[in-house]
């Protein structure tokens, strides 16, 4: 592996060349580690509003959990006008799978549809519209 240098000018220096061509440090920096744009420990399952508009991001990655803490992400590269799927499943006597859509437009998330399923053993699987996936985090990378 080659030795990595920060020149003066900012570029990203190895024995083998241009590590990242035309790039500060600080840039790299920025994309690898993005900018958080909603955050909010116990989780939100209502509509979002974004600290800054989704066109300005090239990836985002959504962080959620479920209403019995099971937690996971989702990432969209360039973001504005998509929509994605956030799943959860948890099993005990009952296997549970709690879903949800959402739409991202500007400086906005929000819920397209969402429903839960609950499938026991020997019974009938019941589904619900109960929302119960929760945004955690929203972290965009330019």
């Amino acid at each position: 592996m080659a030795d990595v240098v920060n020149r003066k000018d900012g570029r990203l220096w190895s024995s083998t060349g241009i590590v990242h061509s035309n790039k500060k440090l600080s840039e790299v920096l920025n994309f690898l580690l993005g900018e958080v744009l909603f955050e909010n420990g116990n989780g939100e399952s209502g509509n979002i509003t974004l600290s800054e508009t989704s066109s300005n991001f090239r990836q985002m990655e959504i962080f959620y959990k479920s209403s019995d803490n099971t937690w996971s992400s989702v990432k969209l590269d360039y973001p504005n006008g998509k929509r994605a799927y956030l799943s959860a499943g948890w099993s005990s006597a009952t296997l549970y799978h709690k879903s949800k859509i959402i739409s991202i437009d500007g400086n906005k998330i929000t819920n397209q549809s969402f429903n839960t399923s609950a499938i026991a053993n020997n019974k009938s699987p019941t589904t619900t519209s109960d929302n119960l996936i929760l945004i955690t985090k929203v972290v965009g990378h330019r």
